[in-house]
């Protein structure tokens, strides 16, 4: 019984020589009821959800063709992007220099006047203050 327990343990690891337990006492039993139960091998056919190669070809085309159109489309609005974003600033940029220079234009118009209102007195200290 020792070396029955042994067997069933775990990690018991049967060698080739013995039978495997209950399925081997199934096999010395009837050896042609195990044959009856093989599936039968039957003629390859094609699955019927996969077509003729032909059939998957041009699919395969049709969305290569599909995802080459969409990575092209992808490319095209890349560089519009970048072409409009280089224009905006060029807009930007002339904008902000315009309204720059009008602040400029009224602080020098300002300047100007203070300058033709000038006093003899204090003609020194607004000359010597603006240079």
């Amino acid at each position: 019984m020792a070396g029955d327990e042994d067997k069933e343990g775990i990690g018991y690891v049967p060698d080739d020589s013995e039978p495997a337990g209950k399925d081997a006492n199934l096999q010395d039993k009837n050896p042609t009821e195990d044959a009856s139960h093989k599936r039968k091998i039957s003629p390859r056919r094609h699955h019927p959800k996969i077509g003729e190669p032909e059939d998957i070809l041009q699919k395969t085309a049709a969305e290569r063709d599909e995802f080459k159109d969409k990575y092209l489309r992808g490319l095209a609005e890349i560089d519009n992007f970048r072409k409009r974003m280089k224009k905006e600033k060029e807009e930007f940029q002339k904008y902000v220099l315009t309204e720059f220079f009008l602040d400029l234009l009224q602080i020098y118009d300002n300047l100007e006047r203070a300058l033709k209102a000038k006093s003899p007195e204090s003609e020194k200290g607004i000359v010597s203050g603006w240079r």
